[in-house]
């Protein structure tokens, strides 16, 4: 596996953490954190009763692999999953919420506990909302970046012909 496939096998794998907690609170468990239909913290016993019970954990690394496999022939795809990556992880928190520490976002965050000036009480929605919006500030910031960087191209070579 070259340097560059090896690169491309991680950031997929890694999709695998904000889609699990996509299609956990999303799809097959709404609206709940990763744990709460299971335990109340992250050990053996809860991590082996998750594992067996949310199918999310498996149909995201289905989908990651997907991502995969399409990202080896579409350059489009591998642009899109750094930023989608980027944009994601304060929902993978959200969801996942820190494991090992006492679930500090889940007590702290979730059911309206944090409030925020013009937003009010923050809720999955708003922390949807807010990686979309990332996601999408991430994506034309690319594209921003790569038309300056053509015109730049084309300025610079114009001047030497």
């Amino acid at each position: 596996m070259t340097g560059y496939s090896r690169s491309w096998a991680i950031q997929c794998a890694l999709l695998s953490v904000p889609f699990a907690a996509i299609l956990h609170h999303a799809v097959f468990f709404r609206p709940t954190c990763m744990l709460n239909p299971f335990g109340p913290e992250y050990t053996p016993s809860v991590l082996a009763n998750w594992i067996t019970h949310d199918p999310s954990l498996p149909v995201a690394l289905l989908i990651a692999a997907l991502v995969f496999v399409a990202g080896l022939r579409l350059p489009l795809a591998r642009s899109w999953v750094p930023a989608f990556l980027i944009a994601f992880v304060p929902l993978a928190l959200w969801i996942w919420d820190v494991p090992f520490a006492g679930r500090p976002i889940c007590a702290c965050c979730h059911d309206g506990r944090l409030v925020l000036p013009g937003i009010g009480r923050v809720s999955s929605r708003h922390v949807y909302a807010f990686c979309a919006g990332v996601f999408a500030a991430l994506l034309i910031g690319r594209k921003l970046a790569t038309i300056a960087s053509k015109v730049a191209a084309r300025r610079s070579g114009s001047r030497t012909s």
